[in-house]
């Protein structure tokens, strides 16, 4: 979608292209970027790791299934990792989050005590 409105978008993170890669050529002065945004997947293994550096403008919480329940041990602790993602965003960020999580919502309020619409 962004590279139909003419905006170059890096796609990677958890699968795909790795975010290392995108961050080699952001910071090393002989290589210019090739996109102007990034796409990135984040699992709710990355989110443990506490990071106060990551924040991105836009964020979606897409599912909550147990299919990581052997880490997590509980539902609600699947969906407090995954909203982890929300932690350092401001009024100016935008969160989505699935219609309909209960689990997900509830735990909107801890990490980003912002107004939900």
């Amino acid at each position: 979608m962004l590279n139909h409105f003419g905006i170059e978008a890096f796609v990677g993170g958890n699968l795909g292209n790795p975010l290392s890669e995108a961050a080699f050529m952001c910071l090393s002065p002989s290589l210019k970027p090739r996109f102007q945004v990034a796409i990135v997947e984040v699992s709710s293994y990355q989110m443990e790791i506490p990071n106060k550096y990551f924040c991105p403008s836009v964020a979606a919480v897409l599912n909550l299934t147990p299919d990581h329940l052997e880490r997590h041990k509980t539902m609600k602790n699947y969906a407090m990792t995954k909203c982890r993602l929300l932690s350092h965003m401001t009024d100016t960020k935008l969160g989505l989050l699935c219609f309909g999580k209960y689990l997900i919502i509830s735990q909107v309020d801890i990490f980003c005590p912002m107004k939900l619409m």
